[in-house]
């Protein structure tokens, strides 16, 4: 299906102004299913205070730890949570799996444990209990906790605190789950008490985006069955601040769900550009814009906003700080750094001269065999290694180096893997959480 425009997709601004225009909602929560930090410059090089500062902007009523912010490990967790403790929200971190040992960062002598199994809300005078469940096995053994810190079984933990809610009188449970959308579904069949999850980790959209060129995850809301034989629903918003979901739940006396609804939509700006006929991007007339997003007000499935205005005063503050980490020259290159994605194909051009013959099928990828030989060097006990070819993205003139090269050339999440010994990632490379704008393709988001 051919290209049809180019808008602008996500952005956390964009999110903080969608929390605000639903603000008089009534009997409204507010919940973060975890993986805030990790995977933009901003946390690579600032570690958690620019995440917490915009999550400060909407002010979620809980919060629940990924995988993803353990990725540092507990210190370094820590000190995103004291950050968000800070701002005016004082919005409560939960898991009921998660138990730091006493006199760690998150279990600190004598002081408040910085995780809680599960919070209390009151809301039109009746009170709804929010627990909180992390992936146990994925983060063990894709991030970095401390070897101290124990990840329980999520359903054992989970019916405790339920249980543990019903017997103050709690009769509304909300899980609020890192878990993924399939695993939550099976989640729910294990207990008793449970009436809504809402998750994260699995990056599911789930709805209808047929017409937007994306696949289904599945229903929004999704209704499975408790352990009782009740209704759960269940819901997830995708990822990286580019959907927004809100969900509709009924109750009958006994506290019993009788209905769930709801929408999530995608979060796009009013910003577009068309291909001309010479094959060039060019911004959308006015006109044709304002007919564009007046159309697309009308679907459901869209939630064209502009950015809350302190919430993008509060991430640019941020910015020029990480305009000057990736600045900040880490080497230089003696030769141009060829890359050819495949041997015997033409090097892409953009290293210059040097890479206009790299075209032998014997002469692999200059580049990709520099971080392969970086990946060897950073080994403890490897003797050889293995790096993806299209994994490195671009190729490397001759001259000074930059922390901008570095997560140009290795634009993707990537972890350096010891066979014999885990040493942790290698870069945490640019992933835009907060501001990304998106070439609308066929696999991506098509504007009608």
């Amino acid at each position: 299906m051919p290209c049809r425009g180019w808008a602008e997709l996500g952005g956390f601004a964009r999110q903080t102004a969608l929390f605000k225009s639903i603000a008089g909602t009534p009997n409204l929560l507010k919940l973060h299913a975890g993986d805030a930090t990790t995977g933009s410059l901003y946390y690579t090089f600032l570690k958690g205070r620019t995440d917490a500062q915009m999550m400060n902007t909407i002010c979620f009523d809980a919060f629940i730890p990924g995988n993803h912010e353990f990725d540092d490990g507990d210190a370094t967790f820590k000190t995103f949570l004291d950050e968000l403790a800070r701002g005016p929200c004082q919005t409560p971190a939960l898991s009921a799996n998660i138990v730091p040992q006493p006199g760690t960062p998150l279990a600190p002598d004598g002081g408040k444990p910085y995780l809680q199994p599960f919070t209390v809300k009151e809301i039109d005078g009746v009170r709804v209990g929010i627990v909180g469940i992390t992936i146990a096995d994925k983060t063990r053994v894709s991030s970095r906790p401390l070897a101290s810190t124990l990840f329980l079984d999520e359903a054992r933990s989970a019916q405790a605190a339920i249980n543990a809610l019903t017997a103050q009188g709690v009769r509304h449970i909300v899980l609020l789950t890192h878990h993924g959308y399939e695993a939550d579904q099976a989640l729910a069949a294990q207990l008793a008490g449970v009436d809504v999850i809402i998750g994260g980790d699995s990056h599911t959209l789930p709805g209808d985006f047929k017409a937007q060129g994306l696949a289904s995850g599945g229903a929004y809301p999704t209704v499975a069955r408790n352990k009782s034989g009740e209704p759960v629903c269940i819901g997830q918003a995708w990822e990286y601040s580019k959907a927004f979901g809100l969900m509709n739940v009924k109750f009958d006396a006994q506290g019993r769900v009788t209905q769930c609804s709801g929408q999530a939509a995608l979060v796009m700006g009013d910003s577009f550009k068309r291909k001309n006929n010479e094959g060039t991007w060019q911004p959308m007339a006015a006109a044709d814009s304002q007919s564009l997003v007046a159309k697309l007000a009308g679907n459901p499935a869209i939630k064209v906003i502009a950015p809350d205005a302190a919430a993008a005063q509060t991430l640019a503050a941020f910015a020029g700080q990480v305009a000057t980490e990736k600045a900040r020259i880490i080497g230089a290159a003696s030769e141009p750094l060829c890359l050819v994605r495949v041997p015997g194909e033409r090097a892409d051009p953009r290293a210059g001269a040097g890479c206009e013959t790299a075209s032998s099928p014997f002469r692999g990828s200059d580049v990709a065999q520099v971080v392969a030989e970086a990946l060897l060097r950073g080994s403890r006990r490897a003797d050889f290694a293995l790096q993806n070819a299209g994994g490195v993205r671009v190729p490397v003139p001759a001259g000074t180096l930059s922390m901008a090269t570095a997560f140009t050339v290795l634009t993707y999440t990537q972890t350096f893997v010891d066979c014999l010994a885990s040493t942790g990632p290698l870069a945490r490379p640019a992933r835009a959480d907060y501001s990304h704008q998106k070439v609308i393709t066929r696999g991506g988001v098509m504007l009608p």
